[in-house]
């Protein structure tokens, strides 16, 4: 959709598009939401403050306020965890699901906050509301952060709903993995400038005898 290839740059002509949308009082909910997601990702310097009055906004489902709540998690401001852990202790379990999906979102993105998004996600875990439970398991597969294990493998294994138990086994299957791509670039790239190193000083040592 229009929104949604919008967001995926990072040019100002892009966000003001968006917020032009957003400002149609004629837009359906879910045109809403996808806009809001959409410059979220944009990265615009004018994006919280834009986003951030939909979070009073009243729908189905809680579909706008998720929306909200999921593009200020992708504006990555640190300023936004505030008001996502906020969210997180609202009254309506979708609500709280929605924070638990952009805790995910934020936490991914930015990694010195990975740790309390994932500890506030395992407290989502283990307290009441069926929603946000699955929200909050679904997104600590999304961080893999190591310290989410031993709260994943209660949940999977005291949990009485089903659903509940996979969700939280595949988020466990999914931090015992890691977050590989990641470390092994990381890896790839510590090895390579570890050989050109080595090739730089070989090269050292064969013009060194050669001007002997």
């Amino acid at each position: 959709r229009i929104a949604t290839a919008l967001g995926q740059t990072k040019q100002e002509i892009a966000a003001s598009a968006l917020i032009h949308r957003l400002e149609d009082e004629h837009s359906t909910w879910h045109e809403t939401t996808e806009a809001l997601i959409a410059l979220g990702r944009t990265q615009d310097p004018r994006a919280v403050d834009t986003i951030r009055p939909f979070l009073d906004v009243d729908s189905w489902g809680e579909i706008v306020r998720t929306g909200a709540l999921c593009g200020l998690a992708h504006t990555r401001n640190p300023d936004v965890q505030t008001l996502l852990l906020d969210a997180s202790h609202a009254s309506s379990d979708r609500r709280r699901a929605g924070a638990a999906r952009a805790l995910g979102i934020f936490g991914d993105h930015v990694e010195v906050h990975r740790r309390i998004c994932a500890e506030r996600l395992g407290e989502m875990l283990l307290a009441p509301g069926f929603r946000s439970k699955l929200g909050a398991a679904a997104a600590l597969a999304v961080l893999r952060d190591p310290s989410s294990i031993s709260t994943l493998e209660q949940a999977h294994r005291t949990e009485s709903d089903g659903r509940i138990r996979r969700t939280a086994y595949e988020a466990l299957v999914a931090v015992r993995a890691g977050r590989s791509t990641e470390a092994g670039l990381q890896s790839l790239r510590t090895q390579v400038n570890t050989l050109q190193a080595q090739q730089a000083k070989l090269q050292e040592r064969i013009d060194k005898l050669g001007d002997r």
